[in-house]
């Protein structure tokens, strides 16, 4: 197998979106919140904003795999209301271990974790010693295609686009099936994480098994034909597309490839992989021993108003609910996408991919 390992700087980055505006008549928990920002609060969240101001809670702490992607959205929240939002870049890997960390020794930290459906958040036992019951949005009628109620433990907040990106530069015709990742000729080749093992692209690989659009004769082929290198984290993956390291990712994030593209990187993506899409959702789950439970629901709501999904919406976070404008009609829609099961499991994969190494 050509497999090209590239190793990695372990680094946990805490991203801080401060309170700003003005001094004025209305003001928020640290009195941060201007004339200004506090006409643009929804008025269907004055409710649970009356409930943080009397707890006192001024802080919330989001753990997430893409806080740096939540920047700003978290200012506008804070520009709003005064409260700031301390964003904690975590892998799903090493969230779970934190929680557990936290909920055993009562020094709690995380308000909200920011994770999709999975055996890791919703697994009897898991759910129930880490998580607190799930928050029900004021707008809770205006989810997409019934959303809510296919996750019974969690709140999706919004929808996270997986597929191929590449380097345009390099990539003349990108892979457009799951055959031409296999058969193309791409200089630099195939960047990929480690497919035994939860990761990216574990999961846009899972999500393609579960919806029979892949099976274990590709990844056979993937794994022991195809040009290969090998990434720690998806961020790696990323940044070697971008530099021409590796010509394609198998399972990058439209977000990431958007913000890199804004600045001028040479990276487009793959939206649709055979005609279908590969959508995440992904909740906003919060903690049993939250600091500031109630600053955490408002903050979630205030993602859920169509202002926070519009601006989710401009960093290629899709929306969860109906009405929001100004999203581009070639990005694709929840109905249109692979199933997600209301408990992803990688185990399937991560053993068979496991299999055909040892062989």
């Amino acid at each position: 197998m050509r497999i090209k390992r590239f190793p990695v700087v372990l680094i946990t980055l805490a991203l801080v979106a401060t309170a700003t505006g003005c001094a004025s008549s209305s003001q928020g928990p640290e009195g941060s919140a201007s004339e200004g920002a506090h006409a643009t609060r929804p008025a269907e969240l004055d409710a649970l904003y009356d409930e943080v101001v009397e707890s006192g809670e001024n802080v919330v702490t989001v753990y997430a795999s893409g806080a740096d992607m939540l920047a700003p959205v978290s200012e506008k929240f804070t520009d709003a209301y005064g409260i700031r939002v301390d964003l904690v870049q975590m892998g799903p890997s090493d969230v779970g271990v934190r929680l557990e960390q936290e909920a055993s020794t009562g020094q709690c930290v995380a308000d909200l974790n920011f994770a999709p459906p999975s055996s890791a958040t919703v697994q009897p036992g898991v759910y129930e010693t880490l998580y607190a019951s799930r928050t029900t949005p004021v707008n809770v009628d205006s989810y997409v295609d019934g959303l809510f109620d296919e996750y019974p433990e969690l709140a999706p907040v919004y929808l996270e686009p997986l597929g191929i990106a590449y380097n345009t530069t390099l990539v003349d015709e990108p892979p457009q099936t799951w055959d031409d990742v296999l058969t193309g000729d791409f200089a630099g080749g195939v960047g990929t994480q480690d497919l035994t093992a939860p990761s990216a692209t574990s999961l846009l690989v899972t999500l393609a098994m579960g919806a029979g659009a892949v099976d274990k004769a590709w990844l056979e082929q993937f794994l022991s034909e195809t040009d290969t290198s090998l990434y720690a984290r998806i961020s790696d993956l990323h940044t070697a597309v971008v530099n021409g390291s590796s010509a394609v990712a198998l399972g990058d994030k439209l977000s990431s490839v958007l913000e890199s593209s804004a600045k001028g990187a040479p990276i487009d993506m793959v939206l649709t992989i055979d005609g279908v899409a590969y959508l995440t959702p992904v909740a906003a789950v919060t903690t049993k021993c939250a600091p500031s439970p109630a600053a955490a629901e408002l903050f979630v709501n205030y993602l859920l108003t169509t202002d926070g999904q519009q601006e989710l919406a401009g960093l290629g976070m899709l929306p969860v609910i109906e009405g929001v404008e100004g999203v581009d009609p070639s990005w694709p829609t929840w109905n249109e996408a692979a199933p997600y099961p209301s408990s992803l499991n990688y185990d399937s994969l991560t053993s068979l991919a496991a299999e055909i190494l040892d062989r």
